[in-house]
């Protein structure tokens, strides 16, 4: 078959930030540094990681050494301030696009605004961004649900899950605005520039075959909007972590393939897909 790539696929450069922060960390000072939950969405990413010496611990009382990783997803300042209660280091590896995020939420709440994030309430970043804003915050993507929860008389600071798609975003806050007017509702830019770019080249691949194999975790948000933008355009959609969840059935009479990927994707991973792809 031939393989065709999206433009824009695959790890971001800020999965390659905290990948390297960890690996810097690992080797200044060799020995075992517990990583507080997934750093990010691709399990071989985390095999990975725990091979080289950084495992995941779900919880901080885990935590057994002196030091402890954040993931690129980032933590809310209350973990924060357990661990250093606990008089851990930090190994801080949250995406620098994530930490934008938390500084725009933090600014609506020292401002006295009621913090809407347009975003999935249980994503892992949400609760982070969630936990900067304090408790005049909700996380949703409804805009029913989010207009029901803002107090009387407040205004609306807004603010978007940094892997949600702009226009989606957008037309949320039009939403907002409609509802309680433009004096009201201060919406700042968090979406990242990279994922948006991932989505817009996944639809124009789409458009340009007829199937799309979509490699990512399967905890992987962006991954998953990836799948739900090609599917959109009308393409056949196989979601696939490695090489060794595709299926030769999926592909008899095709000829031409597209081929995206998540940004948590690791470089090794996509690589062995497209090679699978090409000798069946």
């Amino acid at each position: 078959m031939e393989v065709v790539d999206a433009a824009e696929r695959g790890l971001c450069w800020g999965v390659r930030r905290s990948l390297e922060t960890v690996d810097r960390a690992l080797h200044a000072a060799p020995g075992t540094l517990p990583v507080l939950g997934s750093l990010a969405h691709h399990p071989r990413l985390v095999e990975g990681l725990a091979r080289r010496g950084a495992p995941v611990v779900q919880d901080h009382s885990e935590i057994t050494g002196d030091r402890v990783v954040v993931t690129a997803h980032g933590l809310p300042p209350a973990t924060l301030a357990t661990l250093a209660r606990r008089g851990l280091t930090v190994i801080d590896a949250t995406c620098p696009i994530v930490r934008r995020a938390q500084q725009a939420v933090s600014s609506h709440a020292a401002h006295g605004r009621f913090v809407v994030i347009y975003g999935e309430p249980g994503h892992v970043e949400v609760q982070g961004l969630l936990g900067w804003a304090g408790p005049a915050a909700v996380a949703t993507t409804s805009p029913i649900e989010a207009a029901a929860a803002v107090p009387v008389g407040a205004d609306i600071g807004l603010v978007s899950q940094t892997t949600r798609e702009s226009a989606a975003y957008h037309s949320f806050a039009c939403e907002l605005i409609d509802a309680f007017g433009p004096g009201r509702v201060t919406v700042l830019e968090t979406v990242c520039g990279v994922t948006e770019r991932q989505k817009l080249s996944a639809r124009a691949l789409a458009a340009d075959v007829g199937v799309v194999v979509v490699v990512g975790g399967l905890a992987s948000a962006n991954t998953r909007h990836l799948g739900e933008v090609c599917t959109a355009e009308g393409a056949v959609v196989h979601r696939v972590e490695t090489a060794e969840d595709l299926r030769p059935e999926w592909f008899r009479g095709v000829t031409r393939v597209g081929v995206t990927a998540g940004a948590s994707t690791p470089d090794d991973v996509l690589d062995g897909v497209r090679a699978w792809l090409e000798t069946h």
